[in-house]
């Protein structure tokens, strides 16, 4: 457990209240930074979606074309969930304290943080089943 820092006698520097504005800044524009992870997400997504399903091999297998589908399906819940990083709930705090608009935002940023992770995670597990099922089609 990390021991707190001690009590200071003096007041605070300029530098050191900037680096306290900066950090505060930083909290508040987390949300933000996070949308704008998930428009490029998606993005990337629906051009790497477009290229695997109007590109597919003639003479590519049967039984991998589960694998494909499995794989469709998987992308399409990683773009769901980023466009639920990007939708604007309502989220319920007591706009006059300031305590709950902090609790707010570190709840909306680690719901947000918590949604593009896992969507993260569907589409790279879905370009690995895309993958897979391109590359053992094209083999079989």
């Amino acid at each position: 457990m990390p021991i707190p820092p001690k009590a200071r006698a003096s007041a605070a520097s300029e530098t050191e209240k900037s680096w306290v504005n900066h950090a505060q800044t930083d909290i508040q524009k987390e949300p933000e930074r996070l949308e704008e992870a998930a428009k490029f997400l998606v993005g990337v997504i629906s051009i790497s979606l477009t290229i695997f399903i109007s590109n597919r091999p003639e003479a590519i297998a049967d039984w991998t074309s589960g694998w494909f589908i499995a794989a469709t399906v998987i992308w399409m819940l990683s773009v769901v969930l980023s466009f639920f990083v990007l939708f604007p709930w309502r989220y319920k705090f007591n706009e006059d304290s300031p305590k709950d608009i902090k609790n707010a935002y570190r709840r909306i940023s680690a719901t947000k943080m918590l949604l593009l992770v896992l969507s993260l995670g569907c589409f790279f597990l879905a370009l690995v089943l895309a993958s897979y099922a391109f590359l053992a089609g094209l083999k079989s």
